[in-house]
Protein backbone atom coordinates (compact mmCIF):
# COMPACT_ATOMS: atom_id res chain seq x y z
CA UNK A 1 0.00 0.00 0.00
CA UNK A 2 2.60 2.31 0.46
CA UNK A 3 4.10 1.81 -3.30
CA UNK A 4 0.94 2.51 -4.23
CA UNK A 5 1.08 5.87 -2.40
CA UNK A 6 4.27 6.63 -2.51
CA UNK A 7 4.10 6.05 -6.73
CA UNK A 8 0.99 8.35 -6.74
CA UNK A 9 3.09 11.08 -4.84
CA UNK A 10 5.64 10.76 -7.21
CA UNK A 11 4.37 10.36 -10.45
CA UNK A 12 1.25 13.31 -9.24
CA UNK A 13 -1.39 10.41 -10.25
CA UNK A 14 -4.52 11.09 -8.59
CA UNK A 15 -6.10 7.74 -9.16
CA UNK A 16 -3.87 6.02 -7.66
CA UNK A 17 -3.67 8.22 -4.14
CA UNK A 18 -6.90 7.94 -4.12
CA UNK A 19 -6.89 4.43 -4.42
CA UNK A 20 -4.17 4.11 -1.91
CA UNK A 21 -5.76 6.28 0.94
CA UNK A 22 -9.35 4.28 0.65
CA UNK A 23 -7.75 1.49 0.76
CA UNK A 24 -6.10 2.87 4.08
CA UNK A 25 -9.02 4.13 5.17
CA UNK A 26 -11.27 1.17 4.99
CA UNK A 27 -8.41 -1.13 6.57
CA UNK A 28 -8.67 1.67 9.50
CA UNK A 29 -12.59 1.72 10.34
CA UNK A 30 -12.45 -2.08 9.77
CA UNK A 31 -9.50 -2.51 12.42
CA UNK A 32 -12.02 -0.42 14.76
CA UNK A 33 -15.01 -2.25 13.44
CA UNK A 34 -13.36 -5.65 14.44
CA UNK A 35 -12.33 -4.83 18.11
CA UNK A 36 -15.89 -2.88 18.61
CA UNK A 37 -17.57 -6.26 17.81
CA UNK A 38 -15.78 -8.05 20.58
CA UNK A 39 -15.17 -4.87 22.85
CA UNK A 40 -18.31 -4.75 25.67
CA UNK A 41 -19.57 -8.65 24.94
CA UNK A 42 -19.95 -10.45 28.17
CA UNK A 43 -20.31 -14.37 29.23
CA UNK A 44 -23.56 -14.42 31.25
CA UNK A 45 -23.62 -17.58 32.60
CA UNK A 46 -21.80 -20.98 31.50
CA UNK A 47 -23.99 -24.48 32.55
CA UNK A 48 -22.27 -27.71 32.03
CA UNK A 49 -24.96 -30.92 32.77
CA UNK A 50 -23.78 -34.16 33.48
CA UNK A 51 -23.63 -37.05 31.59
CA UNK A 52 -22.19 -40.44 31.33
CA UNK A 53 -18.73 -41.48 30.43
CA UNK A 54 -18.20 -41.75 26.71
CA UNK A 55 -21.04 -39.09 25.89
CA UNK A 56 -20.45 -35.57 25.20
CA UNK A 57 -20.84 -33.24 28.01
CA UNK A 58 -23.88 -30.45 27.05
CA UNK A 59 -22.20 -26.68 27.88
CA UNK A 60 -24.58 -23.48 27.51
CA UNK A 61 -22.65 -20.92 27.07
CA UNK A 62 -25.37 -17.32 27.55
CA UNK A 63 -23.76 -14.28 25.69
CA UNK A 64 -24.95 -10.68 26.51
CA UNK A 65 -23.77 -7.23 24.80
CA UNK A 66 -23.17 -4.83 27.15
CA UNK A 67 -24.79 -1.57 24.92
CA UNK A 68 -27.01 -3.85 23.55
CA UNK A 69 -25.68 -4.26 19.88
CA UNK A 70 -26.03 -7.11 17.44
CA UNK A 71 -22.82 -8.48 16.70
CA UNK A 72 -22.31 -11.45 13.76
CA UNK A 73 -19.93 -13.14 12.91
CA UNK A 74 -18.03 -14.31 16.48
CA UNK A 75 -16.53 -17.10 15.96
CA UNK A 76 -16.72 -19.64 19.77
CA UNK A 77 -14.07 -22.50 20.32
CA UNK A 78 -14.38 -24.50 23.55
CA UNK A 79 -12.67 -27.65 23.39
CA UNK A 80 -12.92 -29.74 19.91
CA UNK A 81 -16.19 -27.96 19.53
CA UNK A 82 -16.42 -24.94 17.57
CA UNK A 83 -19.35 -22.54 16.26
CA UNK A 84 -20.10 -19.23 14.65
CA UNK A 85 -22.40 -16.89 16.82
CA UNK A 86 -24.91 -13.75 15.99
CA UNK A 87 -26.22 -11.74 18.72
CA UNK A 88 -29.95 -10.21 17.84
CA UNK A 89 -31.24 -6.64 18.36
CA UNK A 90 -31.62 -7.43 21.98
CA UNK A 91 -27.47 -8.27 22.52
CA UNK A 92 -27.86 -11.56 23.64
CA UNK A 93 -27.52 -15.02 22.39
CA UNK A 94 -27.25 -18.82 23.82
CA UNK A 95 -24.81 -21.41 22.48
CA UNK A 96 -25.57 -25.07 23.04
CA UNK A 97 -22.20 -26.89 22.47
CA UNK A 98 -20.67 -30.46 23.68
CA UNK A 99 -17.49 -31.68 24.78
CA UNK A 100 -16.31 -35.17 24.63
CA UNK A 101 -16.15 -36.91 28.46
CA UNK A 102 -13.45 -39.73 28.31
CA UNK A 103 -13.24 -40.23 32.01
CA UNK A 104 -15.36 -40.20 35.01
CA UNK A 105 -15.27 -37.33 37.61
CA UNK A 106 -15.95 -33.76 37.83
CA UNK A 107 -14.38 -32.50 33.99
CA UNK A 108 -13.65 -28.52 33.94
CA UNK A 109 -14.96 -26.69 31.17
CA UNK A 110 -12.06 -25.83 29.19
CA UNK A 111 -10.97 -21.76 28.44
CA UNK A 112 -13.64 -20.34 25.66
CA UNK A 113 -11.77 -18.70 22.54
CA UNK A 114 -13.56 -16.09 21.43
CA UNK A 115 -12.79 -14.23 18.11
CA UNK A 116 -14.13 -12.34 15.18
CA UNK A 117 -12.66 -11.05 11.70
CA UNK A 118 -15.35 -9.25 11.03
CA UNK A 119 -16.21 -7.18 8.44
CA UNK A 120 -13.69 -7.56 5.91
CA UNK A 121 -11.42 -9.75 7.07
CA UNK A 122 -8.29 -8.13 7.20
CA UNK A 123 -8.01 -8.06 11.27
CA UNK A 124 -8.55 -10.57 13.63
CA UNK A 125 -9.71 -10.08 17.42
CA UNK A 126 -9.64 -12.60 20.17
CA UNK A 127 -9.90 -12.99 23.74
CA UNK A 128 -10.31 -15.83 26.63
CA UNK A 129 -13.25 -16.84 28.54
CA UNK A 130 -11.56 -18.97 31.68
CA UNK A 131 -14.89 -20.08 33.42
CA UNK A 132 -14.89 -22.06 36.57
CA UNK A 133 -17.72 -24.65 35.66
CA UNK A 134 -17.04 -28.32 36.21
CA UNK A 135 -19.66 -30.44 34.73
CA UNK A 136 -20.41 -34.09 36.63
CA UNK A 137 -19.45 -37.27 34.25
CA UNK A 138 -21.21 -40.55 35.54
CA UNK A 139 -19.38 -44.11 35.33
CA UNK A 140 -20.20 -45.58 32.25
CA UNK A 141 -23.32 -48.08 32.82
CA UNK A 142 -22.99 -51.60 32.22
CA UNK A 143 -24.91 -52.77 29.05
CA UNK A 144 -27.94 -55.00 30.44
CA UNK A 145 -29.15 -55.54 33.15
CA UNK A 146 -27.25 -55.22 36.62
CA UNK A 147 -27.34 -59.27 38.51
CA UNK A 148 -29.43 -60.21 41.23
CA UNK A 149 -27.35 -60.50 44.76
CA UNK A 150 -26.36 -63.80 45.44
CA UNK A 151 -27.87 -65.21 48.57
CA UNK A 152 -30.04 -68.14 49.17
CA UNK A 153 -33.28 -67.49 51.40
CA UNK A 154 -31.69 -69.29 54.64
CA UNK A 155 -28.83 -66.37 54.35
CA UNK A 156 -31.19 -63.24 53.60
CA UNK A 157 -33.76 -64.93 56.26
CA UNK A 158 -31.18 -64.77 58.52
CA UNK A 159 -29.48 -61.79 58.34
CA UNK A 160 -33.15 -59.58 58.49
CA UNK A 161 -33.46 -61.37 62.17
CA UNK A 162 -30.62 -60.24 63.00
CA UNK A 163 -31.49 -56.25 62.68
CA UNK A 164 -29.22 -56.03 59.03
CA UNK A 165 -27.07 -53.38 60.49
CA UNK A 166 -24.26 -55.85 61.38
CA UNK A 167 -21.61 -56.46 58.84
CA UNK A 168 -21.82 -58.99 56.33
CA UNK A 169 -18.56 -59.26 54.46
CA UNK A 170 -16.76 -57.95 51.57
CA UNK A 171 -18.02 -58.87 48.10
CA UNK A 172 -15.57 -58.86 44.83
CA UNK A 173 -15.01 -55.87 42.55
CA UNK A 174 -18.08 -56.30 39.38
CA UNK A 175 -17.64 -53.86 36.75
CA UNK A 176 -19.25 -50.74 36.68
CA UNK A 177 -18.40 -50.25 40.79
CA UNK A 178 -16.89 -47.11 41.50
Amino acid sequence: MLLIIGGGLNFNNNSALLFGFLFVAIAWVSMHQTFNNLNGLTLLSTHADACFAGEQLPVRLDFAAADGQPRTEISVAIGESRALLALSSTGEARLDCALSADRRGWMAVPAIRVATVWPFGLFYAWGYYRPQQHGLVYPRPLPGRLPLPEADAGQALARRRAGGEEFAGLRDYRAGDP
